[in-house]
């Protein structure tokens, strides 16, 4: 939503939307202004929102400032089905081209109260499939231990935010 500089009824506003990663953008809403040349414009489908992305308004020949927004990186971390005392940490990507691969995740333990890390890995690909491109490490665990993965921000830029699991016991 916005109001265009003339305060004209009637215009038409586009919404672009630029992919985190992509070179190009693309016209997810479009609308008219109101009295006062205010406008409000949603996308036609949800589908067409990029994980993380740039978005402008385009009125005439006339462009907003870049509006950015970065999520946090979608991780998890799971016991790996075929080894004991192992757990699977992974990071999604979605509709973002962001290569992931030789990036850094670190476990981390609690003890006395305070996150310790304990380990980092670098990423290697996983899976593609409808979430898009996973990215995943390995670490080994031991029974009874409390534990997180996270991914420093370093790592998750310049699309995502860094993140962290909930923590998990081990059991």
């Amino acid at each position: 939503s916005g109001v265009i500089s003339s305060g004209a009824e009637g215009d038409e506003v586009t919404v672009l939307q630029q992919t985190c990663g992509a070179s190009f953008g693309t016209a997810i809403a479009g609308t008219q202004t109101r009295a006062g040349g205010l406008w409000n414009a949603e996308p036609t489908s949800i589908a067409l929102i990029a994980a993380s992305a740039t978005y402008r308004a385009k009125w005439e020949d006339v462009q907003s400032e870049p509006v950015a927004i970065h999520p946090p990186m979608p991780i998890f971390m799971v016991p790996t089905a075929t080894q004991r005392n192992r757990m699977r940490v992974m990071v999604q990507t979605g509709s973002v081209q962001q290569d992931m691969k030789g990036r850094i995740v670190q476990l981390e333990r609690l003890r006395n109260r305070k996150w310790k890390t304990i380990g980092r890995k670098k990423l290697v690909v996983g899976l593609a499939g409808g979430a898009g491109f996973t990215y995943e490490a390995v670490f080994p665990v031991k029974r009874g231990w409390t534990v997180r993965s996270s991914i420093p921000a370093a790592s998750a830029a310049p699309c995502f935010a860094g993140n962290s699991t909930k923590k998990f016991k081990v059991g």
